[in-house]
């Protein structure tokens, strides 16, 4: 159900910023712009989540435990960073 949940989140952020990009708003726009900036966020994050789970589901038991130490590497420093990019 995670993946599925992390997957679809992703899918829809990404889908909604095509919509936004074809739609016409004007992009020079501040306020266009931070709700890109937002749903971008939102995709590529849950891109991240749903690509770390995958990797947790195919790997086999052996190899989990390192897969799962990458992880909290891997969704520590993208925290991270979203923090230095909302406190920005």
């Amino acid at each position: 159900m995670k993946f599925i949940f992390f997957n679809s989140a992703s899918f829809f952020a990404s889908l909604c910023v095509v919509l936004v990009l074809i739609s016409g708003f004007p992009l020079g726009n501040k306020a266009v712009m931070g709700i890109l900036t937002d749903l971008m966020i939102i995709a590529v994050t849950f891109m991240l989540l749903t690509y770390m789970w995958a990797l947790g589901l195919i790997s086999p038991n052996h190899v989990c435990y390192r897969i799962r130490k990458l992880g909290y590497v891997l969704v520590g420093t993208w925290s991270f960073l979203l923090l230095v990019v909302v406190l920005h």
